[in-house]
């Protein structure tokens, strides 16, 4: 994930300003320094050219798949559509088509191509070369560029419904949610303030939210007893800290 990514350019990037500080002289000590092909968007120059693969069809990546994490990815050759499950447990769908052979899997408005091993066992995932030119994202947007996944056809991306949610819930710091999920609307309560709004999915892998905080991404337990929440800062709002708790049912 580009999670991973941002970290570690940000503790690269603290080690400069540390160092620096510190006012050393010596030209020839092993100073962090930033790679001279390394681009503000956290992708490497080589990783934004062009990259030279057979992208795979849709039939050879139909499966399941999962990565060194975790993570889950399940495509549905037929259907025309994918699940996403994180290493943190958020499960998203999303659609997979067929362009002219190659298999184009639409993740955070993001088109992803694949490369196959020639075993038929290890698939590595490429962006689409036009977007990485025209518009690449910055290096915390979330995309699944350049992971690497292994098949696995025993692994459960453990999709849910909106349905199962339904009703009240209490935070462990007091604070209550109730959903409606016939008419996708929520109320959200806690101490500092209170929220109404919708919740919604937009089918691009990252699944179910609520318009609070930006986006609160719904994380249930596997049995559906408990959930808690993932914020990602949206639409001029940013998480503030509040509901990031786990909840029960009232």
């Amino acid at each position: 994930m580009k999670q991973k990514r941002l970290f570690s350019l940000l503790l690269a990037a603290g080690l400069c300003v540390s160092l620096a500080a510190c006012g050393g002289t010596d030209d020839t000590a092993d100073d962090p320094v930033t790679e001279p092909d390394q681009e503000p968007t956290g992708y490497t120059a080589e990783e934004l050219g062009q990259d030279d693969f057979t992208p795979a069809t849709l039939a050879e990546v139909n499966g399941t798949w999962v990565d060194g994490y975790g993570a889950v990815l399940q495509i549905n050759a037929d259907a025309e559509s994918y699940l996403y499950r994180t290493d943190e447990g958020r499960v998203g769908q999303g659609w997979v088509r067929d362009a002219d052979g190659e298999a184009w899997l639409n993740f955070n408005r993001y088109q992803h191509l694949f490369e196959l091993s020639d075993d038929g066992n290890t698939i590595y995932i490429h962006p689409l070369d036009s977007e990485m030119e025209d518009s690449p994202p910055d290096a915390d947007t979330e995309t699944l560029f350049y992971e690497t996944f292994t098949r696995d056809d025993t692994a459960d991306p453990g999709q849910w419904t909106l349905d199962e949610l339904d009703g009240n819930w209490v935070g462990e710091d007091g604070s209550t949610i109730s959903i409606d999920a016939d008419n996708y609307t929520y109320e959200a309560q806690c101490e500092e303030t209170g929220s109404t709004g919708d919740i919604t999915e937009d089918e691009d892998g990252r699944g179910i939210y609520l318009y609070l905080n930006g986006h609160g991404f719904l994380i249930p337990d596997a049995e559906r007893n408990t959930f808690t929440i993932q914020f990602v800062a949206a639409d001029f709002q940013m998480p503030d800290g509040n509901y990031e708790t786990t909840y029960s049912r009232a």
